[in-house]
C-alpha cells in the first residue's frame, strides 16, 4: 500500500509524466494517468487482502499459500519438528522443480540443507517453468546448487518422445540454464516442422482440419492428434470449426461452462422462473431455445411499451398480446416451471426441477451439436452437488445466486462429460505434460501469444522488481513447451487478420528463429461451401420503419456509432439493461445530486443522511455537497429534458435530459453532465476516431448545447460546457471545461444525417463494431446476440 502511494505521487509530480506538445501540452500523458489508473486498482486490492485475511481468521480456516507458510514457520520455530520431519520421511523426490514457489524452497532449505548428506533427488527443465504467476522463479531453481552446494547436476540428454528435428527446434529457440549440451533424439524418423500463414484464424483451424484429415488417412490416430491455442476462449472457436468439419473430438472438457451460451440461456430461465427477471426474461425470446424466430421477438417487442414490460404485465394483458403460438408455448413452458418449483418449494432437493427444465429447455435443439443438453445438465448437477456438501438446505434462489457469482466472477468450471475419442484442442499451458504424435500451435501471432488476461492492474515498480518473474524468456517458453508436447509432427501457424478484422503478424520469437529450420508454407484455401446468406431484408423494412418512433438522444447516436447492433437491442427494441454495480451506482448519485439541487438551502448533515444509505454514496454526495454546492447558481435547472424538431430531419425527434442548467447571466448558461467512475483526460474526449467522428463524451456536450440553441424555450448559445467527474481525486481533475464550436455541431449534424441515412437504407447491418473492452479482453455482447440472425 505505501508503495502504491509513493508511486502515485512520484508519477503526478514528476516533470518527464508532463505532455509538453500538442493539444495535451501541460496535462498527464495518457500513458501515466493509465498507470496511475492502473495504481488505484492495486490500492483497492490492498483493501480486499486485508478484508480477506480479516475474515479467514473470523472463519477460523486456512488455504494453501497459509498451509506452506505456517509449514516454514513450524520448521524455523521447533526443532522436535525438523527432526521428526528428517526422520520420518529419510529420501525427498522433488518433482517439476522448476515450479516450486519461494516458500516450497524455504521449507527445503530449513529441514534438509544443514543434513550432511541428504537424500534429495531433484528432477526439473528450467525451459518448462510456465507457472511464474504463482511464484515458480527461475532463481529459485538456480538456488538449489547454492543451498546444496555438494549437489551434482546430471543432464539427461537422451529424449524418448520427439524426432531431433523438434528439439533442434526447440533448442534454437530456448536453451537450459544449467547445461548447454543439447538434445539427442533416439527416433530415426525426420518431419520437417511447418510455419503456416493463414488469412485468417479461421483458416487456421480449417488449414489444421484438413491435414489433420490427412495424418488420419495415413494412419495417425486421432487420439494422438492435439491442436494448441494460446488463450481459453479460442478453445471453443476452434472445436466448433473441426466439428463443421466431421473430424472426432474428446477434449471439450476443456471448454468453460460459463463460455457457453446454452449455459447463459438455461441460467436466464434459471433467474425468470427465480425471480421473474425482466431482462432475462425478454432476452430468452431471442434464445434459439425458444422456439421463437428472431423475427417473431422483433415483431413481438416492437408493439409493447419496454418500460413497463414484464412477465406478469405480459400475464395480466390481454391475449391479443400474442401474436404467434411459438410466443404463447414458450411463455407457458416458463409459467410450467415456475408451477413446478412452487409445488414443491418444501422439498430441499433441486435435481428433479433442474432436470426437468433442461430436458424441455434442450428438448428441440438440433441433433449432432458440438455441446449437448446432457452435457450442460451434468456440468450444473456436478455445482448443485458440491454445495449441497455445504448448505444440504440449499434453496433455488440460494443455488441460481451461486451460478450468478461464479459468472460474475470469472470462475473456469470445466464441462463435465462423458469420455470421448478423438482430436483434443487445449490451450498451450494446459497441455504440459502430455504428448501426442501430431501438434499444430495455432495463432502465433504477437498479440495472441504475448498478452495475457488484464483486469487493469499495475505493480508499483519497486514491489514488481521484487515480486514478479524477471525474465524475458517467459514467452518461449510457453512456446517450448508447447513445440515439445509434439512425438513426430509439428507445425506453427499464424493469421494476417485477427477476428476483429485488424492486422497482425507472426510473434517475434518465431521470427527471429533461424530462417532454415522452419519450412515456411500458405495455408491452403480450400473452397468451402458457402453457408446460405441470411436473408436480413425483412428485418431492414421493419427497421426503417420503427426507427422515426424512436427519439434520437445523445446515448442513441453514441450506441450506434459503437455498435449497430447494440443500438438496435438496447435503443430501437428498448430492452431492458442488465443490472450491474457500476451503473445502479451512477443511478444512485444522479439521483440523490438531483434532490439537492431542488432544495433552495445547503442541506444540513441529517438531510444528506436520510437521502442515500449507501455509504460510498455518501462519501461522494457528502464531499460534493460541500465543496461544490455553493460554487452552484441558484438559477438553475436541473434534469430537463429538451426537444427539438430539426427541419433537415423533419421525422426524427431530437432529445436530451440534462443534468444541470446554470444561468450565469441574461444570455449566456453553462451545461453540465455529472460523470461516476474514472476521469477522462482531455485528450480522450477531444480525440475523434477514423471515421472523424467525436468521442462519447464530446458528443454529448454538443448535442446538449445544440439542443438549447434549438429548442424554443432557450434560444440561447452555450457559454460553457462541462463534464464533472464526481469520483476525481484532485479538484483540478474533476472538471473538463470546453466552448463547443460550429465545427463541432456540424459533426453532430453528420452523425444525425448518416444514422438517418444508414437506417433507410439498410447499411447499418453491414457497419463494423467499434466495441472496446478497454483490456478485458472480452467481446461485444451485442455482436454475439446479433448471431440468432445469422
Amino acid at each position: 500500500a505505501e508503495a502504491v502511494e509513493r508511486e502515485i505521487s512520484f508519477l503526478e509530480n514528476d516533470e518527464s509524466s508532463i505532455s509538453t506538445r500538442g493539444e495535451s501540452k501541460g496535462e498527464l500523458k495518457k500513458d501515466v494517468s493509465k498507470q496511475i489508473e492502473g495504481l488505484e486498482r492495486s490500492r483497492v486490492i490492498v483493501k480486499f487482502i486485508k478484508l480477506y485475511e480479516e475474515a479467514k481468521k473470523e472463519k477460523n480456516v486456512f488455504d494453501y499459500d497459509d498451509i506452506l507458510e505456517s509449514l516454514v514457520k513450524i520448521v524455523e520455530n521447533s526443532e522436535s519438528a525438523v527432526s521428526e520431519i528428517r526422520e520420518k520421511y529419510l529420501y525427498v523426490l522433488i518433482d517439476e522443480h522448476q515450479d516450486s514457489s519461494r516458500v516450497q524452497n524455504e521449507f527445503l532449505a530449513k529441514v534438509w540443507s544443514e543434513v550432511e548428506r541428504p537424500d534429495v533427488f531433484v528432477v526439473g527443465d528450467d525451459r518448462q517453468l510456465i507457472y511464474g504467476f504463482s511464484g515458480a522463479s527461475i532463481d529459485h531453481f538456480r538456488g538449489f546448487k547454492k543451498t546444496f552446494k555438494d549437489a551434482k547436476l546430471i543432464p539427461l540428454l537422451d529424449n524418448y518422445r520427439s524426432t531431433q528435428v523438434i528439439l533442434d527446434v526447440s533448442h534454437s529457440l530456448l536453451q537450459s540454464v544449467m547445461s548447454d549440451q543439447k538434445l539427442v533424439s533416439q527416433s530415426k524418423e525426420h518431419h520437417p516442422i511447418r510455419l503456416v500463414e493463414a488469412n485468417t484464424e479461421a483458416d487456421e483451424i480449417i488449414a489444421a482440419g484438413l491435414d489433420i484429415k490427412e495424418k488420419i488417412k495415413k494412419g495417425v490416430n486421432p487420439n494422438e492428434c492435439a491442436i494448441l491455442v494460446p488463450k481459453n476462449r479460442q478453445v471453443r472457436n476452434a472445436l466448433e470449426i473441426l466439428h463443421n468439419l466431421g473430424l472426432p473430438l474428446s477434449s471439450l472438457e476443456a471448454l468453460n461452462l460459463f463460455e457457453q451460451e446454452e449455459m447463459n440461456a438455461l441460467l436466464r430461465v434459471f433467474k425468470i422462473i427465480d425471480s421473474e427477471d425482466t431482462p432475462s426474461f425478454v432476452l430468452s425470446f431471442f434464445d434459439k431455445f425458444s422456439g421463437i424466430k428472431p423475427l417473431e421477438a422483433h415483431q413481438f417487442f416492437a408493439l409493447q411499451n419496454m418500460r413497463e414490460f414484464s412477465l406478469q404485465t405480459l400475464l395480466d394483458g390481454h391475449p391479443s398480446l400474442f401474436k404467434t403460438s411459438n410466443q404463447e408455448k414458450w411463455v407457458e413452458k416458463i409459467l410450467n416451471w415456475k408451477n413446478f418449483l412452487k409445488e414443491n418449494h418444501q422439498n430441499s432437493d433441486l435435481q428433479p426441477l433442474i432436470e426437468k427444465i433442461c430436458k424441455e429447455f434442450f428438448d428441440s435443439k438440433e441433433k449432432g451439436e458440438l455441446i449437448s443438453g446432457k452435457d450442460i445438465l451434468h456440468t450444473v448437477l456436478s455445482l448443485l452437488d458440491k454445495q449441497k456438501v455445504k448448505n444440504p438446505q440449499i434453496t433455488f434462489s440460494e443455488f441460481v445466486l451461486y451460478l450468478e457469482k461464479l459468472k460474475l466472477y470469472g470462475e473456469n468450471v470445466p464441462l463435465v462429460v462423458s469420455p470421448k475419442e478423438g482430436i483434443k484442442v487445449l490451450t498451450m499451458h494446459s497441455s504440459k505434460g502430455l504428448e501426442f504424435d501430431y501438434v499444430w500451435i495455432a495463432h502465433m501471432d504477437e498479440r495472441s501469444l504475448n498478452s495475457g488476461k488484464s483486469m487493469g492492474f499495475t505493480l508499483p515498480e519497486e514491489i514488481k522488481e521484487r515480486v514478479e518473474e524477471r525474465d524475458v524468456d517467459a514467452f518461449k517458453r510457453k512456446l517450448y513447451v508447447a513445440i515439445t508436447r509434439a512425438k513426430r509432427f509439428c507445425t506453427l501457424s499464424y493469421a494476417l487478420e485477427s477476428s476483429r478484422g485488424s492486422e497482425q503478424e507472426v510473434a517475434r520469437v518465431i521470427a527471429d528463429l533461424p530462417p532454415e529450420i522452419l519450412e515456411k508454407q500458405k495455408a491452403k484455401v480450400v473452397a468451402q461451401e458457402e453457408s446460405e446468406r441470411p436473408d436480413l431484408s425483412k428485418l431492414q423494412k421493419l427497421v426503417a420503419q420503427k426507427y422515426r418512433d424512436r427519439y434520437v438522444s445523445v446515448s442513441l447516436l453514441n450506441n450506434f456509432f459503437e455498435c449497430p447492433w447494440k443500438w438496435y437491442f438496447r435503443n430501437l427494441l428498448q430492452l431492458p439493461e442488465p443490472k450491474s454495480t457500476s451503473l445502479e451506482f451512477g443511478n444512485a448519485v444522479h439521483s440523490v445530486i438531483d434532490k439537492i439541487l431542488k432544495m433552495d438551502h445547503q442541506p444540513s448533515a441529517k438531510e444528506l443522511e436520510d437521502l442515500s444509505q449507501d455509504k460510498e454514496v455518501m462519501r461522494i454526495i457528502s464531499k460534493w455537497a460541500k465543496e461544490r454546492l455553493p460554487e452552484i447558481s441558484l438559477k438553475r435547472e436541473n434534469e430537463q429534458s429538451v426537444s427539438v424538431k430539426d427541419e433537415r430531419f423533419p421525422h426524427l425527434n431530437l432529445y436530451g435530459k440534462i443534468d444541470l442548467i446554470e444561468r450565469l447571466d441574461k444570455d449566456n448558461i453553462r451545461v453540465t453532465d455529472f460523470k461516476t467512475g474514472s476521469v477522462r483526460k482531455k485528450s480522450e474526449i477531444e480525440k475523434l476516431d477514423e471515421e472523424g467522428r467525436m468521442s462519447t463524451y464530446l458528443r454529448q456536450l454538443v448535442m446538449y448545447a445544440y439542443l438549447i440553441k434549438q429548442n424554443p424555450k432557450w434560444r440561447v448559445d452555450v457559454r460553457e460546457s462541462r463534464l464533472e467527474f464526481l469520483e476525481a481525486k484532485n479538484k483540478k481533475d474533476a472538471f473538463y471545461d470546453h466552448v463547443i464550436s460550429g465545427d463541432e455541431i456540424d459533426l453532430l449534424i453528420k452523425d444525425i444525417s448518416d444514422y438517418d441515412k444508414f437506417i433507410k437504407n439498410g447499411e447499418w447491418l453491414n457497419r463494423p463494431c467499434d466495441y472496446n473492452s478497454y483490456g478485458k479482453n472480452t467481446n461485444c455482447e451485442y455482436c454475439k446476440m446479433s448471431e440468432v440472425y445469422k
